[in-house]
């Protein structure tokens, strides 16, 4: 398997997921290099992000660990200059019949060919839960592997379409109960703000970061 880009030559290899598992058509979800130069591999829903590998570490992607308890594929090569990167999956044994695929759900696995009983055996897959999909909680939610709705939204904070919320959409996030008082310009006002200390969680792959133009005071709790 091949994933990269040629910018110079404007060429470009991806895995396309099949339209419906009867359709071999071009479906909903693309794997391909990440484009902003990245060392990672995303899987994209049409225009939006949907998973990411995690950065690659000169052996493996960060988020798939399963390529460290098979040594029986590898990355044999990963190449990357200002106008062309790309990597190869590959087996070393070349024994071994396996094949990448994209299914209908946005999963990427890996398969191998099993002679003895003629059927595909599944070697890994990711996303492997909801948690590793990108904004599966949307903004300002929490993904909680123990909680029976897998997401909850952060402290000050309701579900945006709670109708959505109860049908297990989730993807349209949360905001803010109350609005915050910073952009009033009564100091008195202003000093009701509060960072809230939040533990036991994994900020996103690709956290914004806001530029603080006016001092405000801020409080943290003990």
């Amino acid at each position: 398997m091949k994933l990269g880009y040629d910018r110079g030559n404007g060429k470009k290899w991806s895995l396309v997921s099949w339209r419906s598992v009867e359709d071999p058509s071009p479906g909903g979800f693309s794997m391909e290099l990440d484009p902003g130069g990245t060392l990672q591999i995303i899987i994209m829903q049409g225009s939006t992000r949907y998973w990411t590998s995690g950065m690659w570490d000169g052996e493996i992607f960060a988020m798939i660990p399963e390529m460290n308890s098979n040594r029986a594929y590898k990355i044999s090569n990963f190449f990357s200059e200002k106008n062309e990167s790309y990597f190869n999956y590959s087996v070393i044994n070349s024994s071994i019949v396996s094949r990448p695929v994209l299914d209908v759900s946005g999963q990427i696995k890996l398969e191998s060919w099993q002679e003895d009983s003629h059927e595909w055996k599944l070697i890994w897959y990711q996303p492997s839960t909801h948690r590793k999909v990108y904004a599966f909680c949307g903004a300002f939610g929490s993904c909680n592997p123990v909680s029976q709705n897998n997401c909850e939204c952060l402290p000050g904070f309701e579900p945006r379409h709670p109708e959505s919320w109860k049908l297990l959409d989730r993807s349209g996030g949360c905001v803010r109960k109350a609005e915050l008082q910073c952009g009033n310009h009564s100091a008195a006002n202003g000093d009701e703000d509060w960072f809230l200390r939040v533990s036991k969680v994994k900020l996103p792959m690709y956290p914004l970061g806001l530029q603080i133009r006016r001092r405000v005071p801020v409080h943290l709790p003990q």
